[in-house]
């Protein structure tokens, strides 16, 4: 009989040493508020920090026919920036469900399990960081706004700023009750796509974004807003044709700017005779 006798030995000390590398998230438990999304664990790392989460649900509407569906494709992780947690940045890696749509007359028939409570559809940002955003762009210039936001750990570059911005304006209001109103061109970038702004001259806060300058665009406006009393304008003359046309009794006013031009335009030349 062949006797085996093992070499490995075990010890085990009486003292239990505590884990090494524990961070300062070990056993932070994130609560986004919202009963859907569960914690599924969280990475830490220089500055960063990444919160891992899954939706609870057994199901999802279908966002193009609201038909709603439990039969499950696949999965796939969206990642979601939030708002920095003790100066770490915090992303969010949120596990959620494919499902096939089983509305027969519905064009789509895989649809991905929206978070319209957290974020756009599509978007790599939450409402808040977006909010945050926001408010800073809408105070300095886009390039100034994207490097103060490095310091509250949110990357955004210039031309995310002036996007973000820039939604603010998607929604035209047609009607609204100012009676003193400031109309003039506008454009992104200097020489390429002009358009009209309509500025209210009681708040000078801008309240239409005409999609022309030609006129056409303006009619609409002047159209639904017939209470406009005074317009002030430049001499371009598609804004002097379309008020004429539409709102004939108001008062047009030359801005200052233009008075101050047609004045020394008239009288150099009479100065250097």
């Amino acid at each position: 009989m062949q006797q085996v006798i093992s070499t490995t030995y075990k010890y085990t000390s009486k003292k239990e040493n505590p884990p090494t590398n524990r961070g300062l998230f070990h056993d932070f438990r994130f609560s986004p508020g919202y009963d859907n999304l569960q914690q599924d664990g969280i990475s830490e790392a220089v500055g960063s920090l990444t919160v891992f989460l899954h939706t609870a649900g057994k199901g999802a509407s279908c966002p193009y026919c609201g038909h709603f569906s439990h039969r499950l494709h696949s999965y796939y992780s969206r990642h979601i920036q939030d708002l920095e947690v003790y100066g770490h940045t915090l992303e969010l890696v949120i596990k959620v469900g494919k499902y096939y749509c089983e509305n027969v007359s519905c064009p789509r028939k895989i649809f991905c399990e929206p978070l319209s409570f957290l974020a756009r559809r599509y978007g790599r940002r939450s409402y808040l960081v977006e909010e945050r955003i926001r408010s800073i762009s809408l105070e300095l210039t886009s390039r100034k706004a994207s490097s103060l936001l490095q310091l509250f750990h949110i990357t955004a570059s210039s031309s995310s700023c002036l996007r973000i911005l820039q939604q603010c304006g998607q929604h035209n209001p047609m009607h609204n009750k100012s009676i003193y109103v400031g109309i003039d061109d506008f454009a992104y970038k200097k020489g390429k796509d002009y358009m009209s702004v309509v500025v209210d001259q009681m708040t000078h806060m801008p309240i239409a974004l005409l999609e022309d300058r030609n006129g056409e665009a303006l009619d609409n406006w002047l159209t639904r807003n017939p209470q406009i009393q005074y317009i002030t304008r430049d001499r371009g003359r598609c804004f002097t044709e379309a008020i004429n046309r539409i709102t004939p009794g108001v008062t047009q006013i030359c801005d200052r700017f233009h008075l101050t031009k047609n004045m020394t335009d008239t009288m150099i030349p009479e100065i250097e005779k």
